[in-house]
């Protein structure tokens, strides 16, 4: 796609023009893959952390299908989401509240994970929670769900399911590579709650010309209303 910043660079990382979808799925974990490769080779790094990425994909994928299609039915329901996390994960709970917001046309934030626990999690109430981490986010995830709060969690422990907790089990892997993961779980919830909810994936209700490439037009949006009561 052309780009104006790019007509200025004397080097550009091509993406390779994929087709894309108008939440930018494909562009989004592209650019992280892209922008750790450019990392990794001005740092010197002498292994390739993507070379199981298509395997690891697939697998993790298949995990969450079956987990979101646990709790799709009352994940579309809910009347907001909440992301937790920490580290690197921070970049998955903000897509993940973009996609909700873009997407599913859900209510949507994110946290980090101390933050969370300060306080902001005492108005969850027919909130869908997307817990992501390795740490004290397990237990967070456990306390959500044992008071009831329809909560998925993205770990590399071994944590078992149970009533209101959902699980999906990554990989041991870099950082970049695991924030690639957890959007791969983000993209099947937001893909069967659009579904569940009524709501094409490609409506937006709003064009904004400056913020998407390429000259929009409410000719090319199909709105579609929700409404939790429908």
């Amino acid at each position: 796609m052309p780009s104006p910043l790019g007509d200025l660079a004397d080097l550009t990382v091509d993406l390779g023009n994929e087709p894309d979808s108008y939440a930018s799925t494909i562009g989004y974990t592209g650019t992280i893959v892209a922008l750790d490769l450019i990392a990794g080779a001005v740092a010197g790094r002498d292994t390739d952390p993507w070379q199981d990425i298509a395997e690891q994909t697939t697998a993790v994928h298949h995990q969450a299908t079956g987990a979101v299609a646990a709790l799709r039915e009352r994940g579309a329901r809910c009347i907001a989401s909440d992301g937790v996390a920490a580290g690197a994960s921070r970049a998955s709970a903000e897509e993940g509240a973009l996609l909700l917001r873009e997407v599913v046309r859900m209510t949507a934030a994110a946290s980090a994970t101390r933050n969370y626990l300060h306080g902001e999690m005492e108005s969850a109430g027919n909130t869908l929670h997307l817990v992501y981490g390795d740490g004290r986010e397990i237990e967070l995830a456990r306390s959500l769900a044992g008071a009831g709060h329809l909560t998925l969690l993205m770990t590399t422990a071994e944590v078992d399911q149970a009533d209101s907790l959902s699980v999906v089990r990554l990989p041991r892997v870099a950082d970049a590579v695991r924030v690639v993961l957890e959007t791969v779980v983000l993209q099947e919830l937001v893909a069967q709650l659009s579904d569940e909810r009524g709501v094409p994936i490609e409506s937006f209700v709003f064009a904004n010309g400056d913020t998407k490439q390429g000259g929009l037009d409410m000719s090319d949006f199909e709105v579609a209303a929700y409404s939790p009561a429908s």
